[in-house]
């Protein structure tokens, strides 16, 4: 028996045949750890599954197919497979750290989950940029337990995540307007939150082939008025879904800090929907709850948050009318 930690490594595929092998023997060859690899297949048909065949009559992996359902649901039929206590998620196309899965073991301490930085590689491994993050525009990927940044912004991606098993039935099933990592996080920094670590232990691939999480890095001022009219109207939309899941998966047992934080967006989604008209103005609200934090010392940086939360309210109340 290896007194190595376990982890159990989840991957959904789909037509993923091209780069799957590079990927499957980077997990499997992981240092520090005892990894058991579930894979769940969406009813490939470029050869992913005649490669998954090859590698569970080895034993090295085991495998189901999820029956074209889309990545929610396969990603579901994946996380269902794992068996230990520590769960991490991978692509089907990216290449591993041989360190990575220990990396993330260390830093988890006491957090529910914990992410990694990546560096961006294309099609034939050639190094696009050293860091995810800045690709994005994310100075700031630490969460710890303020997940109402998740909510506005979401810096964890999935393929750098190693999370605790015993939060997915607060996760399933996945809300198909909101991506899968997004709520993993979100769960994660309600309860025992989420920790960062800024190596990137990943080498992310893009290529043309992906079919979730591309990066498409376009100036404000180079996008049409509609589609910045759209991605707005997207962006309202996607933080009212948010709202709605934090809300639908509140902890049984809250904080002083957390209380507050679950009022805000009741308050919130009541009136983005035009459930609630008392609340017209979130700003003197949210302008309270900022300062009630800043007397009781809860938060960190408090008047740089106070800052981004105004920000936040008056944009909420700008946007007008009801979201449906």
């Amino acid at each position: 028996m290896s007194n190595f930690p376990s982890v159990s490594v989840v991957m959904p595929t789909f037509n993923g045949a091209a780069y799957l092998r590079r990927q499957l023997d980077s997990i499997l060859s992981q240092e520090g750890v005892s990894v058991a690899l579930y894979v769940s297949d969406d009813s490939s048909t470029d050869g992913t599954r005649e490669v998954l065949d090859d590698y569970e009559s080895r034993g090295l992996i085991t495998t189901t197919n999820s029956g074209q359902r889309g990545l929610h649901c396969n990603m579901a039929s994946a996380l269902r497979m794992a068996t230990t206590d520590l769960v991490a998620i991978s692509d089907q196309d990216d290449i591993w750290l041989p360190n990575k899965l220990q990396t993330l073991v260390a830093a988890l301490s006491g957090a529910d989950a914990v992410f990694c930085d990546s560096a961006l590689i294309d099609e034939n491994d050639a190094p696009i940029s050293p860091s995810l993050m800045k690709e994005l525009g994310i100075s700031r990927p630490e969460i710890g337990r303020h997940f109402l940044r998740l909510i506005r912004v979401n810096s964890v991606s999935g393929h750098g995540l190693l999370f605790r098993r015993k939060l997915l039935p607060d996760i399933l099933p996945f809300v198909d307007a909101c991506v899968y990592d997004q709520q993993i996080a979100l769960v994660a920094a309600m309860r025992g939150g989420v920790n960062f670590v800024p190596e990137a232990l990943t080498l992310h691939r893009q290529h043309g082939g992906n079919h979730h999480n591309k990066l498409a890095v376009v100036s404000r001022d180079e996008q049409p008025k509609e589609d910045r009219e759209f991605m707005r109207q997207r962006q309202r939309k996607n933080e009212l879904d948010m709202i709605r899941f934090a809300l639908a998966r509140k902890p049984d047992k809250l904080g002083l800090r957390a209380r507050w934080d679950f009022f805000l967006l009741s308050i919130i989604e009541g009136r983005l929907t035009g459930a609630r008209r008392r609340f017209r103005d979130p700003v003197l609200l949210l302008a309270i709850w900022c300062i009630a934090r800043d007397f009781f010392r809860l938060l960190p940086g408090t008047r740089s948050n106070f800052r981004r939360t105004i920000s936040y309210a008056r944009r909420v109340r700008d946007g007008g009318g009801a979201l449906q």
